[in-house]
């Protein structure tokens, strides 16, 4: 159970990296 839920809050900390690395690109971009 807790190695899901490790597992579940490191997939959510890579999403919102690469949201934030999209956002930084389209700045970039503009």
């Amino acid at each position: 159970m807790v190695f899901l839920w490790q597992s579940q809050k490191q997939a959510g900390e890579l999403g919102r990296n690469q949201l934030n690395f999209a956002i930084l690109r389209t700045f970039l971009l503009h």
